[in-house]
């Protein structure tokens, strides 16, 4: 996907065809849109502040800040990437602070843990807006005193990381319903960057397919063309899923052209077509409330239907409801776990302990 710009790229490219190179990657495109952030992300790299980057799935932000930190002083440092939605609860802290060995039952060895293995680097802590109040309240201690207490130990210890964290949730919102901290949120954002969705720069859709295709060509040793009229088609397509998106579908239209073959609009509206159906259905099923009938979830008896000759096992009626609710959300959101568990208000790692534990039936 696309990511990085180089500090002093040379040659400089053509305005046309703006392909900036860097060591974190490479960042494709030349709408206005790109070019600002570029000069943010050129502007900010140098100063060793905090970094919130915002923007939806797939708009590449992980490559963002991997340029951030290979345009900036601590270049020579570690880069650790951390998705706080994919820590498991239990030991989310453990991951991010580091524990000694015997700090919990099955510590039976020291864990840096990820500030302390980004010494002199950076640290990206994606999917930010996951994290537990708990965690959440660490995390501040350690962007604003840059001290952190692994688990086991009883006295804080310093550490020299850069934070770059990101989102693709509205945080501000989040403040409002009381979900994420407003001190965490205010020292976040000391220096944003706002990705911009594929569909608010189309004139860097031609740039972006020409970048993939040449990595196709590559790869697989082919070359595959595409016509005007295709480019068009793709251009006039509004990308939910983003570059990652654009990328995917771009494989889809390779794979079954001969190695000199050419994607033409034909194809590209199809392949097209067949994204749109699956964006909306899954679309249209994560906005219903209560779900649809293809997903709802079990209703138990009334209460009014409760007597002494009519008991009932609440129990078990509460735990085939949750059932059914974890049921509903995996059926709207296709199965992505992290997205199902957001629908259901719940933290991910949590939503996942409790399919492995309690609804493993789910999963297969």
């Amino acid at each position: 996907m696309a990511a990085g710009v180089a500090p002093a790229p040379a040659p400089a490219p053509t305005p046309a065809t703006v392909e900036w190179t860097g060591r974190a990657g490479e960042i494709v495109g030349d709408s206005p849109l790109m070019r600002e952030l570029l000069a943010q992300v050129e502007q900010y790299a140098p100063y060793d502040e905090v970094v919130l980057i915002t923007g939806e799935t797939g708009t590449g932000k992980e490559l963002i800040a991997r340029q951030l930190h290979a345009s900036g002083p601590r270049a020579k440092g570690p880069f650790t990437a951390v998705n706080v939605a994919t820590l498991d609860a239990a030991t989310a802290a453990s991951a991010l602070f580091g524990h000694i060995r015997g700090a919990y039952t099955g510590a039976e060895a020291h864990r840096l843990g990820a500030f302390r293995s980004s010494e002199e680097g950076t640290l990206f802590l994606d999917e930010i807006g996951e994290l537990s109040p708990d965690l959440q309240a660490r995390i501040l201690r350690a962007v604003e005193l840059k001290e952190i207490v692994p688990l086991g130990e009883d006295r804080p210890r310093h550490v020299d990381v850069r934070v770059v964290a990101a989102t693709n949730r509205d945080l501000a919102t989040m403040i409002r319903e009381g979900t994420f901290r407003e001190d965490l949120y205010q020292r976040l954002r000391q220096f944003p960057l706002r990705i911009s969705p594929l569909r608010e720069r189309p004139d860097d859709i031609p740039l972006l397919t020409r970048h993939f295709l040449r990595r196709w060509n590559r790869r697989y040793d082919t070359l595959i063309d595409i016509a005007p009229e295709a480019i068009a088609v793709l251009q006039d397509y509004h990308w939910p899923g983003n570059v990652r998106q654009l990328e995917n579908v771009l494989k889809r239209l390779c794979v079954p052209l001969r190695p000199d073959g050419t994607i033409t609009g034909e194809a590209a509206g199809a392949i097209l077509a067949d994204e749109e159906s699956s964006w909306e259905g899954r679309h249209s099923r994560r906005d219903a409330r209560p779900p649809g009938t293809a997903h709802a979830p079990p209703s138990g008896p009334e209460p009014r239907n409760l007597t002494t000759a009519n008991p009932v096992d609440l129990r078990s009626i509460l735990e085939e409801t949750e059932r059914g609710w974890y049921r509903a959300a995996l059926g709207a959101t296709e199965g992505n776990q992290a997205e199902a568990a957001r629908l259901l208000g719940l933290n991910p790692p949590a939503f996942r302990k409790a399919l492995r534990d309690r609804f493993s039936d789910l999963l297969e």
